[in-house]
């Protein structure tokens, strides 16, 4: 597809017509200038901003780490009170089981003698019946 040239306007002048686009160019270069600028000043309070932050961020780390700490003592010396409490009533109550094992096998002692003697005399009455003696 073919465009029709185009004549060159006739109206205004080469020199105008340059004169025109440098004034054009010019404010264009201000423009740009001026958001150059304003990028700069952008930067830095982006910078400021990011150094603001990162010492908040930097402080609250460090009172966390403090207040962590202070919990950490806390909670262990808590703990080896807990321990140690459990480790007497865990002592106390295989003292207690002990001793009822030992009256346990005691008293189980006891009922096989019982046993016994009971067998023993069953044995001689039931041998007298029979009388083997």
């Amino acid at each position: 597809m073919a465009l029709p040239v185009r004549k060159a306007e006739m109206g205004i002048p080469v020199d105008d017509k340059s004169e025109i686009m440098l004034t054009h160019i010019e404010h264009i270069l201000t423009d740009i200038s001026d958001i150059k600028a304003d990028v700069r000043r952008l930067n830095d309070r982006l910078d400021n901003t990011d150094r603001k932050h990162t010492e908040r961020y930097e402080s609250l780390d460090q009172k966390f780490s403090q207040k962590l700490e202070s919990l950490e003592q806390k909670f262990s010396g808590k703990l080896e009170n807990l321990d140690q409490k459990f480790s007497e009533k865990f002592e106390s109550l295989r003292d207690l089981m002990e001793k009822g094992f030992v009256d346990l096998r005691m008293g189980r002692l006891i009922d096989r003698v019982w046993y016994l003697l009971m067998s023993a005399a069953i044995l001689g009455i039931v041998a007298r019946a029979l009388k083997w003696f």
